[in-house]
This record gives C-alpha cells, structure tokens and sequence, in this order.
C-alpha cells in the first residue's frame, strides 16, 4: 500500500470555495472510483493556517521488477496558491 499526501494552501480568502469543491464535486467523482481517502484536515495553527491536507491509500501491484500503482486524474484548481504532495508506503 502507498500513501499520498496532499497539501494545498488556497490563495487567501478562499479555503471555503476549495473546500466546497471537494465536497461536492471531487469527493462524489472519487466515491464513483472507489477512491476513498484516509482523511481530510485543515491547518489551525503552524507556519500557514491557510492549509487543506489530505491522505489517499494506492494499492500496489507487483509485475516481475515493475511497480504498478493506481492512476489517479487531477483537476485544474484555479484557487490553488500552492500544492505540495509525496507518497510513502
């Protein structure tokens, strides 16, 4: 199993449309690909308060020396001032 984290920090002002975007439009779209995430936080305190993270499980399936993870689409967020991920199993 691998396991991506997400961080996304919205510019200012508009964590709730980022927010908004997930619940009603990523969300649904992963549920119909049986995409289901560990888990959603926003940042209270700490270097940037203006943060949303998330954690997605990849199931990982072995072809002799080769790695093969599930693909995953990303959509264009125009309310994004930044984007960090990483994967780790």
């Amino acid at each position: 199993m691998i396991y991506e984290l997400r961080v996304y920090q919205p510019v200012p002002g508009q964590m709730p449309k980022l927010l908004a975007r997930f619940r009603d439009k990523v969300l649904p779209i992963w549920e119909g690909h049986g995409i289901r995430p560990i888990g959603f936080w926003t940042t209270l305190v700490g270097e940037s308060s203006n943060e949303l993270t998330y954690m997605l499980p990849w199931s990982v399936q072995r072809h002799g020396n080769t790695v093969h993870f599930r693909a995953k689409s990303v959509m264009p967020f125009p309310i994004f001032a930044n984007q960090k991920h990483s994967a780790n199993h």
